[in-house]
């Protein structure tokens, strides 16, 4: 079992924790932002064009968005991990 009793051990796994987050909002194609953002029209050309993805190569809003919401943990590559078969928990993939 984890221990989260002080914010250094927190801290210590703030990136695992992330990571799984992410990957699971990856393979949830991010229906809690789809909720509510139904059909995402952002203002400005790079953002149109980027918003693109989610309809010809199947991003999903979690692939650019990794630290919108909270503290900004450093990004990590979900497609790479689910192209190796890592969609389990980071403990699983031995990142303790």
């Amino acid at each position: 079992m984890n221990d989260y009793s002080t914010l250094e051990k927190f801290n210590e796994r703030r990136l695992i924790m992330a990571h799984d987050a992410r990957m699971n909002l990856k393979k949830w194609d991010s229906i809690t932002c789809r909720d509510c953002h139904k059909n995402p029209n952002p203002p400005g050309a790079d953002a149109q064009e980027a918003h693109k993805k989610l309809k010809t190569e199947g991003a999903t809003c979690i692939d650019c968005h990794q630290n919108l919401v909270h503290e900004e943990v450093a990004k990590t590559d979900l497609n790479a991990s689910l192209a190796a078969g890592q969609n389990g928990t980071a403990e699983r993939r031995g990142w303790r």
